[in-house]
C-alpha cells in the first residue's frame, strides 16, 4: 500500500583534531494508495468518508559540528532546514471498507463527477448538475528550521555551566506548492519572519570533593 524512496549522503570533516563537522543530506518521495483520509461528508443521510492517493516529497539538510576549545570548554552546534510537501489525487470514498480486493474498497470518482476551483473540490455524485458536497483541498506545505548552539563549560571537575541558544522558524508557505521542494525550502527556511528563539543557561555545582 506504500513505497518510499530515499536518497541520503553524509560527509564528515576533521579538519583539527578537536573540530568536527558533520554534513548530511536527505531526500524521500512516498506514495501511499487510496487510503489517505480527507474528510466526512454527508450525502443524502448517508456519510461519506473520502480518501486519496498521496504522493510526498520530503528534502532535509543538516550540520552539526562539535568543537573542543578546551578539554572543559565545548561548543556543539545542530542546524536542519526542513520542507515535507504531501499531493492528493485519485479522490473517492469508501464503499465496501471490509472489501477483500483493495481496490473495490473505493469508489473513484469520475471526472465528471469531481471539480476543482478556488482551493475547494466540488462533488456533483449523480451528476445532475448540482453540487453533492464539497471539501477543502488537502495539500499542504511544511517548511521548517530547527537549530541549537550549546556551549558547555566545566569550570570545576564535576561543575558544569551550560548557555544554550535554540532557534526555530516555521514559515508561511501552507500554500506555496507549485515551486520546486529544493527552491521553496531555502526561500522560506531562512526568513526572518517566523524565527522564535529561546535563550537557557544551566548551572550545576559539585559540593562533594
Amino acid at each position: 500500500l506504500m513505497r518510499t524512496y530515499d536518497i541520503s549522503s553524509s560527509l564528515s570533516l576533521q579538519p583539527l583534531d578537536a573540530l568536527r563537522i558533520v554534513l548530511s543530506g536527505s531526500y524521500g518521495y512516498n506514495t501511499r494508495k487510496q487510503d489517505q483520509f480527507v474528510a466526512n461528508r454527508n450525502y443524502n443521510g448517508v456519510i461519506r468518508s473520502i480518501v486519496g492517493r498521496v504522493k510526498q516529497k520530503t528534502l532535509r539538510f543538516t550540520g552539526r559540528l562539535n568543537y573542543n576549545i578546551t578539554p572543559d570548554l565545548t561548543v556543539q552546534y545542530y542546524g536542519q532546514p526542513f520542507i515535507t510537501r504531501p499531493l492528493y489525487d485519485r479522490f473517492a470514498f469508501a464503499s465496501a471498507p471490509m472489501a477483500k480486493n483493495f481496490e473495490d474498497r473505493f469508489t473513484v470518482y469520475t471526472p465528471s463527477q469531481i471539480s476543482f476551483s478556488n482551493g475547494v473540490y466540488s462533488v456533483d455524485e449523480n451528476e445532475d448538475g448540482t453540487t453533492d458536497y464539497s471539501f477543502s483541498r488537502p495539500d499542504f506545505n511544511f517548511v521548517q528550521f530547527r537549530s541549537n548552539l550549546v556551549v558547555r563549560w566545566e569550570y570545576k571537575a564535576g561543575s558544569e555551566l551550560y548557555l544554550v541558544w535554540s532557534q526555530s522558524n516555521t514559515a508561511n508557505a501552507f500554500n506555496e506548492l507549485n515551486d520546486p521542494v529544493f527552491e521553496n525550502l531555502f526561500d522560506n527556511a531562512f526568513s526572518q519572519d517566523q524565527f522564535r528563539n529561546i535563550f537557557l543557561v544551566k548551572w550545576t555545582y559539585r559540593f562533594l570533593k
